[in-house]
């Protein structure tokens, strides 16, 4: 049994580590959230069953912000400004020593302290975490790395993105830590309003590839501001590296904070004012594939509902890639030497419905 799994069968699927860090409402039919300042009860929590005979989990789904939406897992990563795909055994270790599982012998002494029952407060979608970046420029390393996936100097400039020697973050309830660039571990940030908001990207880190504080988009979207409306269509991608490495080759694109995540209606209706089409490119792996045609059923259903199907329809296109860790987006695909007339070749095809992709 899996570290995930025995988890889940310790906690009720999950349903005890949402009572423990969202209260005891959560054993209500429909409750409300309490890291929102919407007061109405909202929230409903539903069991999943696992398909391929794991353990089966409670979601979380908020019908007041669709952006609420997973299982104890997500909760956890998004409190904890964690990454479910890339620091789940970090969050796994945060369930762990939070709960008093004690399931993993190698959960640390200081883990990712949360709230809890007594003291929580409600935090704001902007992650209340102070920080004090430090700033440099990028070395001839760094550099080559961008360069790896077409990306330059200049376009780094465009969207924001700057090298960091250190990064000091302090948490609401006075902890702190520093987390220092290296040459084998070199970290950048994606900056936002001028500064006052970071996500903070380690390529190289085992654990805590990304990090987040200050006053980040709502919801998170990079790439909104360097839109050009310069094509008919728009693409959402997996990652920031990608929306770049789209950029680079002429394409006008957009991610959100992962591929499980919602473009709210209201970005989306303002997409159709400057486009014709939506095409999402996620990972070629299973869940990007998922994720991509579940997007674009969503948007497509709505479109139909609002009697407006005909305007910005939503396409979903898989790159040709093995669907491996070190080959599965858009900016993997560059760096292996597709050009960018495949896929404007593949969006062709998509819209035009001569293939399944």
């Amino acid at each position: 049994m899996t570290d995930r799994d025995r988890i889940l069968q310790k906690t009720n699927g999950g349903f005890d580590v949402f009572v423990h860090y969202m209260g005891e409402d959560c054993k209500k039919k429909v409750f409300r959230n309490p890291f929102r300042t919407d007061n109405s009860p909202s929230c409903h929590l539903y069991f999943h069953e696992d398909q391929q005979g794991g353990e089966g989990r409670f979601i979380l789904k908020d019908f007041g912000d669709s952006e609420w939406r997973g299982d104890c897992f997500w909760l956890v990563g998004r409190l904890c400004s964690l990454d479910v795909r890339n620091d789940f055994m970090e969050i796994l270790r945060t369930i762990d020593k939070e709960l008093n599982l004690y399931i993993l012998d190698d959960a640390p002494a200081n883990v990712h302290p949360v709230m809890n029952k007594v003291q929580r407060e409600r935090i704001s979608d902007n992650r209340p975490v102070k920080f004090t970046p430090k700033y440099r420029n990028f070395n001839k390393h760094e550099l080559n790395y961008w360069a790896s996936y077409g990306i330059s100097l200049s376009i780094l400039e465009r969207f924001h993105v700057k090298c960091l020697s250190s990064c000091y973050f302090e948490r609401d309830d006075g902890t702190s830590y520093n987390i220092n660039g290296t040459m084998d571990v070199p970290m950048f940030g994606y900056t936002f309003f001028d500064g006052a908001g970071i996500k903070v990207y380690r390529p190289n880190a085992q654990i805590g590839r990304f990090m987040y504080a200050g006053t980040l988009p709502k919801p998170y979207v990079f790439g909104w501001e360097q839109l050009s409306s310069r094509q008919s269509y728009v693409i959402v991608t997996g990652g920031e590296k990608d929306v770049m490495s789209l950029s680079v080759h002429g394409y006008d694109a957009i991610c959100l904070n992962s591929e499980t995540a919602k473009l709210p209606f209201n970005l989306l209706k303002e997409l159709s004012g400057r486009y014709e089409h939506i095409i999402f490119i996620y990972d070629s792996d299973e869940t990007g594939r998922r994720e991509s045609a579940l997007r674009v059923k969503e948007w497509n259903e709505f479109m139909k509902g609002q009697g407006c199907e005909n305007l910005l329809r939503a396409y979903s296109v898989t790159l040709p890639l093995a669907g491996t860790k070190q080959d599965k987006d858009a900016s993997d695909f560059f760096k292996s030497g597709h050009s960018a007339t495949l896929v404007r070749d593949l969006v062709f095809r998509a819209i035009q419905g001569e293939s399944k992709l």
